[in-house]
C-alpha cells in the first residue's frame, strides 16, 4: 500500500474510513457508475459519504437498531455502496447476495440472520423477493434502489429515503453521528452466507477490525491516481477488500460487467481490477476469439 494520509492510518473501523476518505479526498472520484453509452458518470468520496449519512439517517427512522442485520439483494452498482456506508455508519452490519440467489436462500438466509429490512436492486429482485416474503415474516421494510424501477409491493424508494435523511440532517438531525461513534472494531460490519453448493449456506462473521487488518497492511500499491475495474460480486469477500482497499487509498472504482468488459478495459485503462483465474480465461476468449 503506497503511503496514505495520516488521518486514515489512524482509522480504527471502516465507518473511521469512509468518514475520514471524505475528509481527505474530498471531490476526487471514488465509484463511477457505467452509463448505457459507455461513458462514466462520478461520485466524489464526499458524495457518496454525504449519501451514506442521509441513508443513514433514514434507516435510523425505519426503526434500524445499532448492531442490527441488513440485508442488500443486489449486484455492483454506486446504490450498493450507498446502502453498505448507510448500514455501517448507523452501527449495523449488512447480509449481501447478488440478484442470482435462490428463493430457498432468500427464505433461509433473510431468516437466519434475523433480517427487518432489506435493499434490492430492480423491479426483477423485488418480484423474486415479493414471491418469498410470505415465508419471511420478519421483513419490515423492503427498499428499492433502482431509480426508475416502480416501488410496487409497498417497497421504499432508496433516492426517497437518502433525500429524507438529508432533508432531516439540514434540520439538525446528528442522531446518526452517535451511532458512528459507538462503532467497535469487535463489531461486525458484514455477516457473507456461502454459495449453499455442498448444503445450507454457512453465515461468516467479519469484524471491522477483520477488515481493518485487511486494508492497513496489504502489500498491494495503491494511491489516488490508481483506477479499479469492478467485475467480481461485490459481497464476494475478495471484491469487498478491493472496495475497501479503493476507500482506503483515495481510489476511483468503476462498475463494469462482462457483457462490457472489453470495451471498459480500453475505456477505463485500469491500475488494479480483482479477477479470479476463470474470468481470466473467459475474457481472453471474449477478446481474442
Amino acid at each position: 500500500m503506497k503511503e496514505v494520509s495520516g488521518p486514515l492510518r489512524a482509522a480504527r473501523t471502516l465507518v473511521d474510513v469512509y468518514r475520514l476518505a471524505a475528509e481527505v479526498y474530498g471531490e476526487r472520484p471514488a465509484f463511477c457508475a457505467r452509463q448505457s453509452d459507455g461513458s462514466y458518470v462520478p461520485t466524489s468520496f464526499r458524495d457518496v459519504y454525504e449519501h451514506g449519512l442521509a441513508l443513514g439517517t433514514a434507516l435510523l427512522d425505519l426503526g434500524v437498531k445499532a448492531r442490527e442485520h441488513v440485508a442488500i439483494l443486489a449486484d455492483n452498482r454506486l446504490e450498493w455502496i450507498v446502502a453498505d456506508y448507510a448500514v455501517l455508519l448507523a452501527g449495523g452490519a449488512d447480509v449481501p447476495r447478488g440478484t442470482d440467489i435462490p428463493p430457498a436462500e432468500i427464505d433461509y438466509i433473510l431468516n437466519h440472520a434475523d433480517v427487518r429490512v432489506v435493499f434490492v436492486e430492480n423491479a426483477a429482485m423485488l418480484d423474486k423477493f415479493h414471491k418469498c416474503r410470505p415465508r419471511v415474516p420478519g421483513i419490515e421494510h423492503v427498499v428499492l434502489m433502482d431509480r426508475v424501477a416502480e416501488p410496487r409491493h409497498g417497497a421504499l424508494r432508496l433516492w426517497d429515503l437518502v433525500d429524507a435523511g438529508r432533508q432531516a440532517r439540514a434540520a439538525g438531525d446528528r442522531r446518526l453521528e452517535a451511532r458512528m461513534a459507538d462503532v467497535r472494531p469487535e463489531d461486525l460490519f458484514t455477516l457473507i452466507y456461502t454459495s449453499g453448493t455442498t448444503g445450507r449456506p454457512k453465515g461468516v462473521k467479519l469484524t471491522h477490525a477483520n477488515m481493518m487488518s485487511q486494508v492497513q497492511d496489504c502489500p498491494i500499491e495503491l494511491g489516488t491516481s490508481d483506477r479499479l475495474l469492478s467485475i467480481l460480486p461485490i459481497w464476494h469477500s475478495y471484491e469487498r477488500i478491493v472496495h475497501m482497499l479503493a476507500v482506503y487509498a483515495g481510489s476511483a472504482t468503476y462498475y463494469t460487467s462482462i457483457r462490457t468488459i472489453g470495451e471498459d478495459l480500453k475505456r477505463v485503462k485500469p491500475t488494479l481490477m480483482g479477477s479470479a483465474p476463470r474470468l481470466w480465461e473467459s475474457l481472453y476468449q471474449k477478446i481474442v476469439h
